[in-house]
């Protein structure tokens, strides 16, 4: 059904929140990150899920359930977890619990009843030693501090419950009382705007309203995109370029995007989203959008570096250059007789040094800038894959640092 109605296997919210570009590595570091902050913060949830597992694993009627949720929170570490803290533990959550009631309820023995029950007993006062528990009304219209980490993982029920909690509507004003629902609102019917966080807005928009979202999670031809660079990044928020002449094409109803290749994968997006059901056509793009342009985020690499900043190794980097999360690109020419690298870097921060030709990675590097302020000379060994294969352009990212001590100079190849 999925493939036939919206013409890919996954939800549009998944090649948003995957197709990013970023390491797998950075992915499962978050991931962990996202598990432990929701068990600091509500425990329940993991307690739960592991509960269901280790009980279910043992039992040959819910050894395929369990296997299920293990998997599906592997899943979640993989994926970079998410934004809203214990969001994605709600499902196995639920079916953690299915699992444990079952067994419960093949439980004769009156001491392993009385277990259980402590058990539940335990379980509930968890819930109701939680900060904020779900039926608690606000004390306050705002979010209350430390409701969101340094890593962007939020407490999304205290900062959306002053708005929109049950317990916290009054006879005087019972519905959902928000910003974002006056931009809805707002929205002119038959206009197209570009906006973030469309829920809410979306909602409460006129229907014949067009919204981009820049996030992607709504656009079917934006989340084919890779995501601008950020960093840090925050999961479930990843911006995108917006392609030129993409606005002109959504309020004139023809394809006007300037970049060729992409127009052409609109056009089958378009024959997808609002073709004919059955038609030849749609079912000929749907099958192209699945096999020719399932790399689309590779092909159209150049959106994940919107604000690159180009300079050429002949001028020496006499001035410093200052950049942003897109970078520092550095064009060489066709180089490989040299064997080190060398520039000056500003910190506290952390970089990303590559080689590269023709888009391709033929070395790469991480250094780390300890000293405040000042700038910091590194030198850099090439790899021999770099030296042999050459390489035509040299990419300084950061990883970690403040925009403002992202800087750079005086780079030579020796």
């Amino acid at each position: 059904f999925s493939l036939l109605y919206y013409g890919i296997f996954v939800p549009n919210t998944a090649l948003a929140k995957l197709g990013t570009g970023i390491p797998g590595d950075e992915r499962w570091m978050q991931g962990v990150m996202y598990a432990l902050t929701t068990l600091m913060r509500d425990p329940v949830l993991p307690l739960i899920c592991g509960l269901g597992i280790a009980v279910g694993l043992r039992r040959d009627g819910t050894r395929g359930l369990a296997s299920g949720v293990a998997a599906y929170l592997v899943y979640v570490l993989w994926i970079g977890g998410d934004f809203m803290m214990g969001r994605f533990f709600t499902v196995p959550a639920f079916a953690s619990t299915l699992i444990l009631a079952r067994t419960l309820a093949r439980i004769e023995a009156r001491p392993s009843r009385r277990l259980a029950g402590a058990l539940l007993a335990s379980t509930a006062l968890l819930a109701l030693g939680s900060p904020r528990p779900t039926w608690s009304v606000p004390s306050s219209k705002k979010a209350p501090p430390g409701s969101k980490d340094e890593r962007g993982i939020a407490d999304e029920q205290a900062f959306w419950y002053p708005a929109s909690g049950l317990l916290g509507r009054t006879l005087e004003a019972p519905g959902i009382s928000s910003k974002y629902r006056d931009k809805g609102e707002a929205e002119l019917p038959g206009g197209v705007s570009k906006r973030g966080s469309v829920g809410y807005l979306g909602y409460f928009a006129d229907p014949s309203a067009h919204i981009v979202d820049w996030f992607a999670l709504t656009d079917p031809l934006l989340a084919r995109l890779p995501a601008k660079r950020a960093v840090p990044w925050r999961q479930g928020h990843f911006t995108r370029k917006i392609p030129e002449g993409y606005i002109a094409s959504l309020e004139h109803g023809d394809n006007r995007i300037e970049d060729p290749k992409l127009a052409k994968m609109y056009d089958d997006i378009v024959l997808v989203t609002r073709g004919p059901l059955f038609s030849s056509e749609r079912l000929a793009a749907i099958w192209r959008l699945n096999t020719k342009w399932r790399d689309s985020h590779e092909r159209f690499a150049s959106f994940r570096y919107p604000a690159k900043k180009k300079v050429k190794l002949a001028d020496g980097g006499s001035k410093a250059s200052s950049f942003g999360p897109s970078g520092l690109w550095i064009s060489t020419g066709k180089r490989g007789e040299a064997s080190r690298f060398v520039v000056e870097l500003t910190g506290p921060a952390a970089y990303s040094i590559s080689f590269r030709k023709k888009g391709k990675i033929r070395g790469e590097v991480e250094v780390s800038v300890f000293g405040k302020g000042g700038f910091e000379s590194i030198e850099i060994e090439l790899s021999e894959g770099a030296r042999e294969s050459g390489y035509d352009t040299i990419v300084i990212l950061p990883l970690r640092g403040k925009k403002s001590t992202w800087r750079a100079r005086r780079f030579s190849l020796e």
